[in-house]
C-alpha cells in the first residue's frame, strides 16, 4: 500500500490511540520515504508486545504530513533537526523577498534554529503563503525570533506580525540572544495562510522560524472562537521540556516548577481524550497546596476577552478527588472531578472581560489536596473578515501567474490598508471589500499579449502598461470598460493607435477608439462653454464702462443680504424680513470698528500699493493702520463676494473667532462689489514658500522639532473652529500656503474666504465643491457633503509635506504626481527615510516621525468616518512631542503630560482623549 509522503526521512514516537483496544506506550516509528511513497516502515516497541493497528498509525503519519516546518534563512534545499527530531525546510519557497542572513559567532550556540534568519531590508510588508490548508480548519501557527546581532548594528528591532489582513502581534524583543514566540490558532479563510512582517520604524524586520500545525481535531469546541492567540502556556511541576511528540498540536509549554504549590511527578502514563488532547508527560507532572491555590494574570489591554483550559490528573491521592473552581470570588464555587490518573480538563465555554483575573482552586472536603496540572490562557480573537473583492483577486492573481510578475505580491492585494500590493491602488468604500481601481505596471518587464484577466478587474479606473515588451492587438474589452478612464500602454514597439479596434459594428478604413471619444468630446464641451462665458462676461463689462459711479452706500447694520434683487409686483406682499441671529461684538481692532469702508481700505494699503500674496480667492496687500499696526488686506475677487447671504453670516461668526493658533481676523469692508478681509499681517510669510525654499539657509531651516511644533499649533487651531466655535466652523481650504508664520517662525492657520459654519451638529452641509486641488477631501468632492473631517483630509496632506518638504502636487521625471501617492508608493518598499526632505540630514527620530507617517495616512482615509477628529490628531501630535522632549531630556512636556494615549489604532478608530489643546471659547 503507497503512503503519499515528502521525500524525507520521518522518525515519530507512537502513542496511545483512542481506542482501548490497543495499548502502545513505548516504541518509535521509523518511515523512509522517497518520491512522494514509503519504502519502508519500521516500527520498534519498547516495553509491549501489543502493535498499534494499521488505521491509527495512518493517522498519526498523516497528522506529521500535514506539518510546515521552515527554518528561515536555510539555503534552498537544506533541512535542519530541532531538539525534538523534526525535520525543518528552506523556507524560500514559501517567500519571494527577503535576505538570508546569520548571527553573530557569539550567538553560535543557540538550537540550530536560530543560526540562520530572514531579514526584510527592502518592502514595509512582507508576506509567507503557508499552503496547502483546508479553508475553514483550525491550525495552530508558531513564529519565532532570535536577533543575534546579525547586522552588527546592535538595534533591537520593533515591527508589527499580521495573519493576512489582521494584526497578529506585534514583536519586540529585549536582548540579542533572547527567543521570542508567538502563537496564534486560526480557521483558515481560504487555501493557504499568509504571514506579514511590517515595517513600523528605522530597523529592519525579520523571522528565525515558521511553524503550521493543524490543530481543528483539538481546538474544535464550536462555541469558542475561530481565532485565539496564546497567552501563556503553563506546565505545572515541571523543569523539562518544553514540547513533546506525542502533542499532534506540537505546542510549546513554559515549564514551572514550584510557582503554584508543591511539585509532584508520577512515571504511570496518562492519557488525554476528547477536546485538547494534552501530552502524557504534561499531565504526569502537577503541583498542590491544602491551603489552595490561586492562578491570576492581567487584561493585557483594556476589553479584551480571554478563555481558558485547566488540566487535572489525580496524582497526589489514590483516589478521586473533589474540588471547587472560583474566578474572581464570585459564587458559587464551580465542583469539579479529579480522576485518579485520569485527565478531566475544565474550560470556559465563553469568554471572560475582567481588568484581572483570579482563578481560585480549593477542596470540596477537608480531605480533598488542590491540584494544578496544567493550564492554558488565550486571548479571544475576533478577525474583521475584510478582504478584497473575491473577482478583483482572482483576477490580479491571475495577472502575476500569467507574467509571472517580480514585484512582493502576496496576501490579500488591498488589505490591511496601509499596505497595499506595489502599484495597486484601491478603493475602501466598503472596507470589508475594497475594490482595485488603479493598476500600474508600467516598466514591469512584462512580455506576451495583453492578458483577458485585466477584463475581470470590473472597478479598474486606471491602468498602465508602458514600457514592457508587449505584443499582439489591444483587446476590444479594454474599450468597453465601464469604469477604465486612462489607459497607458506607451513605448511598446508592437502598439500603435491605429493597431486599436474596438468598433463592435465592423472595422473602419480609420477608426476613432472608444476611449479617446470619451475623453475628448467631453473636454470640447467644457471648452465651448468656457468661450461663451467669457464672451458674455466681456460683452457685459464693456457695456458698464460708461455707466457713471454710483453714490457711495451709506454704511448700515452687518445683515445678510438677499443673493437676488426681489422686483417690486403690485399689491404683492412685501417680502419677509431676512432673520438674523444676534452676535456678540468681538472686541474692535484699535481705532477701528470691525467694518472698514472702501475709503479706509484704499487709505490702510497706500491705494493696493504693495502686493504681498494671491490666491485662488484673492489678492492680499500690505496695509497699516492708523496707530501703525501692520495688517493683511485680502481683496476678493467678484465672483466670491456676490456667493449668497451665507457669505456675509460666515463673516459675522468670524469674527467671534480669537485663537493663538488662528491669524487674527481684523475686520471687513463690503461696499457693493467690493469685499475686503483685513487680517493680522504675519511677517514670516507661509510655510509653503518655506519648504519651498532649496537654498537651505540656516536662519529660515526646519528642523522637525520646529515642524513638529507647527503641526500641532494647526491642529489645535483646526480643533479649535471644529470644537470651539459655536456653530463649528470648517476651514475648506487647509493648505501650506495658507499657514502662515511671525516673526518667531510660530504658525498659524490663515485665509477663511472659503469657510463654512455647521448649523445643525453632526450634520454635513451641502455645497458647492470648493478648495485647492491636490488638498480636496475625495468623499466631499464625490458627494458635496462638507463635515469637519473635510479639513481632516486636507492636514493630513499638509502633514505629508511638512515630512516630505516637496508641494501637494510636483513633477517626477516628467510625470505630475501627488506627495500623498508618491509617499505612499515609496513606503510600500519598506525604507520610510527616502520620502523625508533631505535637508533634515538625518536630525530627527525614527520613530517620532513614521508616528506622524501613520497619523497622516490615518488622516487620508477615503471615508471621512474613518478618519480620526482633530482634537485626537492634536493628542497624538502631543503625545509625539512629548516622547521626544523625554528622549532628549529637555524642555516641560506638552498639555497632557502624565498621561499615556493609547496605541494609534488605524482600523478601529480608538483612543485615549487627553486634554492637549486649550479649551475652546
Amino acid at each position: 500500500m503507497a503512503f503519499h509522503l515528502p521525500s524525507i526521512y520521518l522518525e515519530r514516537r507512537c502513542v496511545r490511540p483512542f481506542s482501548e483496544r490497543f495499548i502502545t506506550y513505548n516504541c518509535d516509528i521509523k518511515i523512509e520515504a522517497a518520491e512522494g511513497l514509503i519504502l519502508r516502515i519500521s516500527v520498534v516497541f519498547m516495553d509491549t508486545a501489543k502493535s498499534i493497528t494499521a488505521k491509527k498509525l495512518i493517522r498519526l503519519i498523516g497528522i506529521r504530513s500535514r506539518y510546515i516546518s521552515l527554518n528561515c534563512g536555510l539555503p534552498e534545499g537544506s533541512t535542519s533537526l530541532d531538539e525534538i527530531g523534526y525535520t525543518y525546510t528552506s523556507d524560500q519557497a514559501y517567500i519571494a523577498s527577503g535576505e538570508i542572513k546569520e548571527v553573530a559567532t557569539q550567538f553560535a550556540s543557540s538550537p540550530v534554529m536560530y543560526h540562520t534568519l530572514r531579514s526584510f531590508p527592502n518592502y514595509r510588508r512582507n508576506c509567507y503563503t503557508l499552503t496547502p490548508v483546508t479553508q475553514g480548519k483550525k491550525y495552530l501557527i508558531r513564529a519565532s525570533f532570535m536577533y543575534g546581532n546579525y547586522d552588527g548594528q546592535n538595534l533591537l528591532p520593533t515591527f508589527d506580525l499580521y495573519l493576512g489582513a489582521e494584526p497578529w502581534d506585534t514583536v519586540k524583543l529585549d536582548n540579542a540572544s533572547h527567543i521570542l514566540w508567538t502563537e496564534i490558532i486560526a480557521a483558515a479563510q481560504s487555501s493557504n495562510i499568509s504571514v506579514c512582517l511590517v515595517k513600523t520604524a528605522g530597523v529592519n524586520p525579520f523571522i528565525s522560524g515558521l511553524e503550521l500545525r493543524p490543530a481543528d481535531d483539538i481546538y474544535n469546541n464550536t462555541q469558542w472562537p475561530s481565532w485565539l492567540k496564546t497567552y501563556m502556556r503553563i506546565n505545572a511541576g515541571s523543569n523539562g521540556p518544553s514540547r513533546f511528540k506525542d502533542d499532534t498540536a506540537d505546542r510549546t509549554w513554559t515549564s514551572d516548577y514550584g510557582g503554584y504549590g508543591l511539585p509532584v511527578n508520577t512515571t504511570t502514563r496518562i492519557e488525554s481524550t476528547g477536546l485538547f488532547r494534552v501530552p502524557s508527560m504534561v499531565l504526569q507532572t502537577a503541583e498542590y497546596s491544602k491551603s489552595g491555590i490561586n492562578i491570576r494574570w492581567k487584561q493585557a489591554a483594556k476589553g479584551e476577552e480571554y478563555l481558558f483550559v485547566l488540566y487535572f490528573a489525580g496524582i497526589v491521592l489514590n483516589r478521586q478527588d473533589n474540588l471547587t473552581l472560583t474566578i474572581n470570588e464570585q459564587q458559587p464555587p464551580f465542583p469539579f472531578d479529579v480522576p485518579y490518573m485520569d485527565s478531566n480538563p475544565v474550560f470556559s465555554n465563553t469568554p471572560f472581560d475582567f481588568e484581572d483575573y483570579l482563578i481560585t482552586l480549593a477542596g470540596a472536603n477537608l480531605t480533598s489536596v488542590p491540584i494544578i496540572n496544567a493550564f492554558e490562557v488565550y486571548k479571544v480573537y475576533e478577525p474583521a473578515g475584510g478582504a478584497t473583492y473575491g473577482q478583483d483577486v482572482e483576477a490580479i492573481t491571475g495577472i502575476r501567474d500569467y507574467y509571472k510578475i517580480k514585484k512582493n505580491w502576496a496576501s490579500d492585494p488591498c488589505l490591511p490598508e496601509l499596505y497595499p500590493w506595489e502599484g495597486v491602488n484601491c478603493s475602501y468604500g466598503n472596507p470589508k471589500s475594497p475594490t482595485i481601481t488603479g493598476l500600474d505596471l508600467s516598466n514591469s518587464e512584462l512580455q506576451g499579449s495583453i492578458s483577458t484577466e485585466f477584463e475581470k478587474l470590473i472597478s479598474i479606473q486606471s491602468l498602465n502598461l508602458s514600457g514592457n515588451h508587449l505584443n499582439g492587438s489591444i483587446p476590444e474589452f479594454l474599450g468597453t470598460m465601464k469604469s477604465l478612464r486612462t489607459l497607458l500602454i506607451k513605448k511598446n514597439p508592437m502598439y500603435r493607435l491605429k493597431n486599436i479596434r474596438l468598433d463592435c459594428h465592423g472595422p473602419d478604413p480609420d477608426p476613432v477608439p472608444k476611449l479617446v471619444i470619451a475623453i475628448c468630446v467631453p473636454v470640447a464641451v467644457v471648452l465651448i462653454i468656457i468661450a461663451i462665458i467669457c464672451i458674455v462676461l466681456f460683452k457685459r463689462r464693456h457695456r458698464h464702462t460708461n455707466i457713471p459711479a454710483p453714490r457711495p452706500t451709506p454704511v448700515v447694520p452687518v445683515v445678510p443680504p438677499s443673493p437676488i434683487p426681489v422686483p417690486e409686483v403690485p399689491n404683492a406682499p412685501p417680502p419677509a424680513p431676512v432673520p438674523t441671529v444676534p452676535v456678540a461684538p468681538p472686541p474692535p481692532v484699535p481705532g477701528h470698528e470691525n467694518r472698514f469702508s472702501y475709503s479706509d481700505i484704499v487709505q490702510i494699503t497706500n491705494n493696493f500699493r504693495t502686493e504681498i500674496g494671491k490666491g485662488g480667492s484673492g489678492t492680499v496687500y500690505l496695509g497699516q493702520l492708523s496707530h501703525g499696526r501692520q495688517v493683511a488686506v485680502k481683496k476678493v475677487t467678484r465672483t466670491e463676494a456676490l456667493r449668497s447671504r451665507e457669505f456675509s453670516a460666515e463673516i459675522a461668526a468670524l469674527t467671534q473667532v480669537h485663537h493663538r493658533s488662528l491669524v487674527s481676523f481684523g475686520g471687513f469692508c463690503e461696499e457693493g462689489d467690493n469685499m475686503m478681509l483685513v487680517y493680522e499681517y504675519m511677517a514670516g510669510g507661509n510655510l509653503r514658500e518655506l519648504l519651498s525654499d532649496k537654498t537651505d539657509n540656516k536662519s529660515m531651516f526646519l528642523t522637525w522639532d520646529k515642524r513638529l511644533q507647527m503641526a500641532i499649533s494647526v491642529a489645535t487651531g483646526l480643533d479649535y473652529l471644529h470644537a470651539g466655535c459655536n456653530p463649528p466652523i470648517i476651514h475648506r481650504d487647509v493648505k501650506t500656503s495658507n499657514i502662515l508664520l511671525d516673526g518667531n517662525m510660530e504658525a498659524r492657520l490663515a485665509d477663511f474666504g472659503l469657510s463654512r459654519a455647521i448649523y445643525a451638529e453632526n450634520e454635513p452641509v451641502s455645497t458647492l465643491v470648493m478648495g485647492t486641488t491636490g488638498y480636496i477631501d475625495p468623499e466631499y468632492y464625490r458627494t458635496g457633503k462638507l463635515t469637519t473631517k473635510s479639513d481632516v483630509f486636507s492636514f493630513g496632506v499638509v502633514l505629508f509635506e511638512l515630512i516630505t518638504g516637496r508641494p501637494a502636487f510636483f513633477s517626477e521625471n516628467g510625470i505630475p504626481t501627488s506627495v500623498v501617492q508618491w509617499a505612499k508608493t515609496t513606503i510600500q518598499y519598506g525604507d520610510f527615510h527616502r520620502i523625508i526632505d533631505p535637508r533634515l540630514r538625518g536630525q530627527y527620530d525614527a520613530d517620532s516621525i513614521w508616528s506622524v507617517i501613520e497619523l497622516a495616512i490615518a488622516s487620508l482615509q477615503e471615508s471621512g468616518d474613518r478618519r480620526p477628529t482633530m482634537h485626537k490628531i492634536v493628542t497624538k501630535l502631543a503625545a509625539v512631542k512629548n516622547k521626544e522632549k523625554r528622549l532628549l531630556g529637555i524642555g516641560t512636556p506638552t498639555a497632557g503630560e502624565g498621561s499615556t494615549p493609547s496605541e494609534f489604532l488605524m482600523d478601529s478608530t480608538t483612543y485615549v482623549e487627553i486634554e492637549t489643546a486649550p479649551k475652546p471659547r
